[in-house]
């Protein structure tokens, strides 16, 4: 069954607080959608992935993050930095280390429904593990369809990081999880390097036109404008 949204319904956003990405995206991540941000190493997806947890956070939400990649306690301290006390006690993290465990994981997730669900990466444990085998296909469909189901139901939004790889037929970067991943998440951002810098491109918007992109500089605070 699908979740129609009706035009006179506003579209509800909730700011990464990453100005350059909440710019990309016309304000932040949509309610009732998964969103992808996917890109090499050092693109700055973890760095998202923890500003849109505070942010919520900071609003009074509350956030269950499900940490595959080993959170850094110090860029976290470094980005929660002159918060009010209080917001890190909003966000849940879970640790996986096994992506058996990260299916738990995600069940526990949306058990807990949340303002905000985190994947920081959904895939991975995937391909650390299994590669491409039968069986742990299966459980990422299974993941993604109940997290799909979850931000269409309670209307709030799901952000995933992913990896890349590249593609021996083309020669082309891709993310991670192929149709599967691409069908589910209804925005996705790809994150490239630019020498020093970084750029964000929206591949895929339900209701934005994609092919726009920003340029932007990680640093101590977070993600800003060159």
């Amino acid at each position: 069954m699908g979740y129609l949204r009706s035009h006179s319904v506003p579209i509800r956003r909730i700011p990464v607080g990453a100005p350059p990405i909440d710019e990309l995206l016309g304000g932040g991540i949509e309610a009732g959608i998964l969103t992808e941000f996917y890109g090499e190493p050092g693109t700055g997806k973890s760095t998202i992935a923890i500003l849109a947890s505070l942010s919520v956070a900071s609003s009074g939400g509350s956030v269950f993050f499900v940490d595959t990649e080993g959170m850094s306690p110090e860029r976290l301290a470094q980005l929660s930095r002159g918060l009010e006390p209080g917001v890190l006690e909003r966000i849940s993290v879970l640790r996986v280390w096994a992506f058996d465990e990260q299916e738990e994981a995600v069940n526990r997730a949306i058990e807990a429904s949340p303002d905000l669900i985190v994947i920081d990466t959904l895939t991975g444990l995937f391909r650390l593990e299994f590669g491409d085998s039968v069986e742990q296909v299966r459980s990422l469909a299974k993941q993604l369809a109940r997290l799909v189901r979850k931000a269409g139901r309670s209307d709030i939004p799901i952000l995933f990081t992913n990896q890349v790889h590249v593609d021996t037929r083309t020669g082309e970067v891709r993310a991670v999880g192929g149709h599967l991943v691409e069908h589910a998440a209804k925005c996705i951002v790809r994150l490239r390097r630019l020498d020093t810098l970084r750029e964000a491109v929206l591949e895929k918007h339900r209701s934005m036109r994609s092919g726009k992109s920003v340029v932007f500089r990680i640093t101590e605070r977070g993600i800003e404008a060159p």
